[in-house]
């Protein structure tokens, strides 16, 4: 049984570019200043709906920007981010 089927070990092109990383993170957050899941509060956190570990990326299709509250509760509740498109 194959524990891990969504990894994709990393290639030359998906090896982890910080700068280019916080750039995507940076435009994110200027063109999305809220909260994309409870709506109300400021966004401040970049959210990766496919981790990194699985092989996501830190392009803006794999982002989504919510507040620290709201990425704090989808890091603690793995099977509704599933459920709800916060997490593949």
């Amino acid at each position: 049984m194959d524990v891990t089927p969504n990894f994709k070990p990393p290639t030359p092109d998906r090896k982890a570019n910080p700068a280019k990383a916080k750039a995507e993170r940076d435009r994110l957050l200027q063109q999305s200043t809220i909260c994309s899941l409870c709506g109300k509060a400021r966004a401040t956190d970049a959210h990766h709906v496919r981790k990194r570990s699985q092989g996501g990326d830190d392009t803006a299709n794999n982002l989504k920007a919510l507040c620290a509250l709201c990425h704090e509760l989808l890091d603690r509740n793995s099977t509704w981010a599933k459920q709800n498109g916060y997490a593949e």
